[in-house]
């Protein structure tokens, strides 16, 4: 999919209503659209990698395990909704 989606959108244009600089978003294309509106842009991995250094996580594959089985459990659900409007 190449759109950018309203959950993304609306962090984009709440960050630009509130002059916030930096956003966080993992898809390509809300990144994308973020880089184009002047905006800063982190994802789930750099707020990983700042809540390690700042000593909030203890035990960061622990955190990536979870991340990735989230990740994967969302794609697989994707994959069974577009099964179902085939």
């Amino acid at each position: 999919m190449n759109t950018l989606d309203r959950g993304e959108a609306s962090v984009i244009q709440t960050a630009l209503d509130l002059d916030i600089a930096l956003v966080a978003i993992d898809e390509v294309v809300g990144r994308r659209a973020a880089r184009l509106a002047g905006l800063q842009i982190t994802g789930s991995i750099g707020i990983l990698l700042k809540a390690r250094k700042q000593g909030l996580i203890h035990n960061r594959s622990d955190c990536l395990t979870r991340l990735r089985a989230r990740y994967l459990a969302q794609c697989a659900s994707a994959k069974i909704c577009i099964g179902r409007a085939s």
